[in-house]
C-alpha cells in the first residue's frame, strides 16, 4: 500500500517523526487558510504535495500535483494504485475500472477552469483524479478521508 494512504486519518503527531513526512515537510510551517474555518495545511510547492488537516490536526486529504496544475511542481513519488500522471482517463479506467463517482465537464468558478474527474471509494479513503480538459492526463490526484468531519477520529 502507498505510504501516503497510511497517513489518512492519522494525527500530525503520529506521522511527523517519519522519514517520509520529514522529506516533504521538514521546512514547511503549518498554515491556516481562513480565520473562520479551522482547517490547516502544509504545502510544499517544490515537491508538488500538500496535506490538509482537520481542526484537531488529523490528516483529511493529501493533494499530489502533476506539475501541470496551479503552478505547482510535479510530485515525484509513487502514486497509489500504480497510477501515473501521464495516464489518460481511459487508461485509468482500464486499470481501476469504472469510478464510484464521476463528473463530466465541471466548472470550478474560483479557478475558471473546466475539469473532468473520477472518484474511487475504498474502505476508509477515496482517490479523486482530476483530468485536464482533453482527459489525456491527470492534473491532480487527491487522497481523501471518508471520515472527513467526523468527530469520532481517535485522539
Amino acid at each position: 500500500m502507498n505510504q501516503l494512504i497510511d497517513w489518512i486519518d492519522k494525527s500530525l503527531a503520529d506521522i511527523s517523526a517519519s522519514k517520509l513526512f520529514s522529506f516533504f515537510f521538514s521546512k514547511e510551517k503549518l498554515r491556516k487558510e481562513f480565520e473562520d474555518i479551522d482547517v490547516f495545511y502544509l504545502l510544499n510547492e517544490t515537491k508538488g504535495i500538500d496535506v490538509i488537516f482537520s481542526d484537531k490536526l488529523f490528516i483529511t486529504a493529501i493533494h499530489l500535483y502533476s506539475g501541470r496544475y496551479l503552478e505547482m511542481n510535479k510530485f515525484e513519488g509513487n502514486l497509489p494504485s500504480k497510477i501515473d500522471f501521464s495516464f489518460s482517463r481511459i487508461k485509468v479506467r482500464q486499470l481501476l475500472g469504472l469510478p464510484d463517482i464521476t463528473s463530466g465537464d465541471h466548472m470550478i468558478s474560483t479557478l475558471g477552469h473546466n475539469h473532468y474527474w473520477d472518484k474511487y471509494l475504498y474502505d476508509t479513503y477515496s482517490i479523486h483524479l482530476q483530468y485536464d480538459k482533453t482527459q489525456k492526463y491527470i492534473e491532480l490526484l487527491t487522497i481523501e478521508s471518508l471520515s472527513f468531519g467526523d468527530d469520532d477520529l481517535p485522539e
